[in-house]
């Protein structure tokens, strides 16, 4: 079953993970954003305007 999952608002962040193999610098990737708590969703790259941009702090409330 597939199911779409309507979001309103979205946040960008970025991380910076190095090792020698590759699952683990994705791991420590998470980590260094600070979103290794948070499953990983598949996403367009396209974001309607009708999107809000928060910040992180905001978007975990």
């Amino acid at each position: 079953m597939i199911t779409k999952l309507l979001l309103r608002k979205v946040f960008f962040i970025s991380g910076v993970g190095t090792h020698p193999e590759n699952i683990e610098s994705f791991e420590l990737a998470f980590r260094d954003a600070s979103i290794e708590k948070f499953n990983l969703v598949t996403v367009n790259s396209i974001m309607p305007s009708k999107y809000d941009i928060v910040s992180r702090e905001e978007s975990l409330k």
